[in-house]
């Protein structure tokens, strides 16, 4: 499993747009992508919109983007660099 640690900067916070975007990036890979947030309480499937909306994230939110599989190094850099696009989030470190 890699994972990357990032925090929402946009002042609408992970809206429908966004969330579009991140999922469609997901979609295109093998390994189980997911969001923790909540201080690793909850998960989101990013592969599902409603998933991530549901998380109902919000500016200064830190979120932990998390991929396990065949692909996942891959993953990880394509569906951070969308999230980082459409939330204006900034990498806060990678394990």
């Amino acid at each position: 499993m890699v994972s990357r640690t990032m925090v929402i900067k946009g002042k609408n916070g992970l809206h429908l747009r966004p969330a579009g975007r991140i999922s469609e990036a997901a979609l295109r890979f093998r390994s189980e992508i997911t969001l923790e947030y909540n201080e690793g309480l909850s998960t989101a499937n990013a592969r599902s919109v409603l998933s991530l909306l549901a998380a109902g994230l919000q500016e200064g939110d830190v979120v932990k983007l998390c991929c396990r599989g065949s692909d996942e190094k891959e993953a990880l850099d394509a569906v951070a660099r969308a999230f980082s696009e459409e939330t204006e989030a900034v990498p806060s470190r990678e394990r």
